[in-house]
C-alpha cells in the first residue's frame, strides 16, 4: 500500500515539475519572440 502511495506522490510531483518546466519554456520562447520583434503582431 505504501509503495503505491509513494509512486502516486512521485508521479504527481513529476507531472507538476514537467508542467512547470513546459510553462517556463513556453514563456521564455514567447518572451524572446516579443523581444525579437519591435512591433508585436497578432499572428
Amino acid at each position: 500500500m505504501k509503495k503505491i502511495l509513494k509512486l502516486g506522490v512521485f508521479l504527481l510531483l513529476l507531472s507538476v515539475f514537467v508542467g512547470c518546466s513546459d510553462f517556463m519554456y513556453a514563456y521564455k520562447t514567447v518572451a524572446n519572440d516579443v523581444k525579437g520583434k519591435p512591433v508585436a503582431t497578432s499572428e
